[in-house]
C-alpha cells in the first residue's frame, strides 16, 4: 500500500512542479504551463508502468543507465571545466568577465556535445558490464552482517532437487542467507517440462524445494535474479556468484566441487556431510542386511544400508533377497561414498579380509 501511495506522489509532483517552473520560472502562457504539467505527469506514469510491468531485473539495467548518465554528464562538466581553466588565459582580456565568459562558451561549444555522449556511453558500459561487482551502488548493495565474512551459499540445482538441505539448513544454518540463482530455477523448470518422467520428477522435486524453503520462517532465502555477464555454462556462473558474494557454494557435483576448489571458493557437500554423519562400523561388529545384488568377486553378495552405505558380504551370493546377518570385517572411503565388507556370521574369512576392493572407476560418481 506505502508502494502505492509513494508512486501516485511521484506522479503529481512531477506534473505539479513542472507546471509551477514552467507557469513561474518562464514566460510561458498558463495553458502552455498546463500542457507542460500534463506531460511531465505522464511521462512520470510511464515510468512507473515501466516499474510494474518489467521484471525486478530488468529494471535494474535501466537504473544502471540512468546511473551510468549521470556519472557520465559529472564527468564531462568536470572535463569541460578542467578544459575552460586551461583556455582562460588565452582568451582576449577585454576587462569584460560576462564578454570574455561568452568567447570562452563559443570555443567550447562545438565539442560539448561530443565531450558528453563519450563520457555517458564509456560510465554506462562500464556500470551495465560490471553492475554485480559494484555493490556499493544502492540498487544492488548487500546488506551484510558486521562482522561475517562469508556472504551466505549458494545452492546449485543437486543440492536442491536433493532436498536435504531444507532439513540441514533449518537445523544447522540458521546465521547463513541461502541465495538461488534464477538460471538455477530456470534450469529445474526445463527439467520439469522434459518429456522423461524422471527428469520431470526431478525438476518438480526441486522447485517444491525452493518453495519449502521460501516457506520456512527461520530461514533467509533470496532469489538472485542476475544473469551472471560474459559466462554459459552453469557451473562457471555459480562459481562466479560464489566469488562476487563471498558466498560458499553447496552442492553435491562431484566435479563443480573440484573447480570451484581451485577457484578459492570454500564448499558444502551434501554427500560428503552425510558421510561424516554415517554410525561407524568397526571390524567385529555385526549388522543385518539384505543382499539385492551378487558382487564382482566370486561368491559375494551386496546389500545397502539406510543411509546408502554399500555392503559387500562374502560368500552370501546364494542368498539374494533374503535378510542375512553378517560382521563387519573392514571398511573403504571411496569417491562414491562409503564401503563396508563383512562376512555372513558364524563364518571365518575366506583369504584375504574384506575381499578384493571393487575398481572405483565402476562405482557411480557422486553428483
Amino acid at each position: 500500500m506505502l508502494l502505492k501511495i509513494v508512486r501516485l506522489a511521484f506522479v503529481l509532483l512531477a506534473g505539479i512542479l513542472a507546471w509551477y517552473v514552467t507557469r513561474y520560472m518562464t514566460t510561458a502562457t498558463p495553458r502552455e504551463a498546463m500542457l507542460y504539467g500534463l506531460a511531465a505527469g505522464a511521462a512520470a506514469a510511464a515510468l512507473v508502468g515501466v516499474d510494474i510491468a518489467f521484471r525486478q531485473h530488468l529494471l535494474r539495467g535501466f537504473v544502471a543507465v540512468i546511473f551510468g548518465i549521470i556519472g557520465g554528464i559529472l564527468i564531462s562538466v568536470f572535463l569541460m571545466v578542467l578544459v575552460g581553466a586551461f583556455l582562460w588565459p588565452t582568451i582576449e582580456n577585454t576587462g569584460d568577465p560576462a564578454e570574455m565568459l561568452h568567447d570562452l562558451v563559443g570555443i567550447l561549444q562545438p565539442v560539448v556535445p561530443l565531450v558528453v555522449l563519450t563520457a555517458c556511453y564509456l560510465t554506462v558500459s562500464v556500470v551495465l558490464r560490471t553492475k554485480d561487482e559494484f555493490r556499493f551502488i544502492i540498487p544492488y548493495v548487500d546488506f551484510a552482517e558486521q562482522g561475517r565474512k562469508a556472504g551466505g551459499m549458494v545452492l546449485d540445482s543437486s543440492v536442491l532437487i536433493d532436498g536435504r538441505i531444507a532439513e540441514i539448513a533449518e537445523r544447522l544454518m540458521l546465521s547463513d542467507p541461502l541465495l538461488i540463482p534464477r538460471f538455477v530455477i530456470d534450469e529445474m523448470q526445463k527439467l520439469a517440462d522434459s518429456p522423461e518422467k524422471l527428469a520431470r520428477e526431478r525438476g518438480r522435486r526441486g522447485l517444491d524445494l525452493v518453495g519449502r524453503l521460501q516457506a520456512s520462517p527461520r530461514l533467509r532465502v533470496r532469489i538472485h535474479e542476475e544473469d551472471v555477464p560474459g559466462l554459459e555454462a552453469v557451473d562457471a556462473k555459480l562459481v562466479r556468484l560464489a566469488q562476487v558474494f563471498g558466498a560458499r557454494l553447496a552442492t553435491n557435483d562431484f566435479n563443480l566441487a573440484k573447480v570451484a576448489r581451485i577457484e578459492k571458493v570454500e564448499v558444502i557437500s551434501i554427500n560428503d556431510l552425510a558421510a561424516a554423519l554415517r554410525v561407524p562400523y568397526l571390524p567385529g561388529e555385526e549388522l543385518d542386511i539384505r543382499v539385492v545384488r551378487p558382487g564382482e568377486q566370486r561368491g559375494q553378495g551386496v546389500g545397502y544400508l539406510d543411509d546408502g552405505t554399500m555392503v559387500v558380504v562374502e560368500n552370501a551370493r546364494e542368498d539374494l533377497g533374503k535378510q542375512v546377518r553378517a560382521a563387519v570385517t573392514n571398511s573403504l572411503q571411496t569417491p562414491a561414498g562409503r564401503m563396508i565388507f563383512a562376512r555372513k556370521a558364524g563364518e571365518e574369512s575366506s583369504g584375504d579380509e574384506g575381499g578384493k576392493p571393487p575398481d572405483s572407476r565402476r562405482l557411480p560418481r557422486e553428483r
